[in-house]
């Protein structure tokens, strides 16, 4: 009932859709399958709301994963995915203002890039350039004097 009073249906025949339209993009195989995980997420969700114990709901979730027989030389049973869920289950929800803490990251993050590419125009972008070259021969210039320097310093102090 969570899944359709959530209307997933509506969510994967819009994806399935778009999987039609871009069947070779690897990304959408992908995000499909976090799709479903998200539906049962939010599925498992309410039904520990509704439900006052959530270990019995886990158990049943096993149960029906792993069926009636105990001992199966194969199992078709994804470990992983159950897991998740399970994880997902028993973990603690995120506060209210710590979302809101990451949502102040927006900005912060919308000026930075305003800071990194504030370019005035091409040709200060060339003089720029000759800058750097200007730069550079003069630390090599102050390099090579600084050796000089160095060896002089060496030569008296072997006097």
């Amino acid at each position: 009932m969570a899944h359709i009073n959530r209307r997933h249906s509506a969510d994967l025949l819009f994806f399935s859709v778009i999987t039609i339209l871009h069947w070779y993009n690897p990304l959408i195989w992908i995000a499909l399958n976090e799709l479903k995980m998200l539906h049962e997420y939010e599925a498992d969700e309410d039904v520990i709301k509704q439900c006052t114990d959530a270990q019995k709901y886990q158990l049943l979730l096993v149960k029906k994963a792993v069926g009636t027989e105990r001992f199966q030389l194969a199992s078709s049973f994804n470990h992983s995915k159950l897991k998740k869920r399970i994880m997902m289950m028993q973990s603690k929800k995120t506060n209210k203002w710590m979302v809101l803490s990451y949502l102040g990251l927006i900005p912060a993050m919308l000026l930075g890039f305003c800071f990194c590419s504030n370019r005035e125009n091409s040709q200060s972008d060339k003089g720029n350039l000759n800058e750097v070259a200007v730069i550079s021969f003069k630390t090599e210039k102050m390099i090579l004097s600084l050796k000089k320097l160095q060896k002089k310093i060496l030569y008296l102090s072997m006097k």
